[in-house]
């Protein structure tokens, strides 16, 4: 077995170098920030939707507030 187990890389590859950190957290900061985004828009939608549905729960129950308020005797015709 052959100490070289990353062939392609060029030159002796040294695993706590700065630029070696640096590579590894730029690319967990883009793995948290691809899960965030998701997250975050899944959230924005249940939100939306949540608020969409009260909005309609509200002008419905006004309009049954309304109706009532309104005399049935106005709407018979004698």
């Amino acid at each position: 077995m052959s100490e070289n187990i990353w062939p392609e890389a060029e030159g002796i590859q040294e695993p706590f170098t700065f630029n070696h950190i640096l590579a590894v957290v730029l690319g967990e900061i883009y793995v948290i920030a691809f899960a965030s985004t998701i997250k975050l828009m899944l959230d924005w939608m249940y939100e939306k939707n949540r608020v969409d549905n009260l909005q309609a729960m509200q002008l419905k129950t006004e309009l049954q507030f309304l109706k009532a308020q309104i005399q049935p005797h106005f709407f018979l015709i004698h």
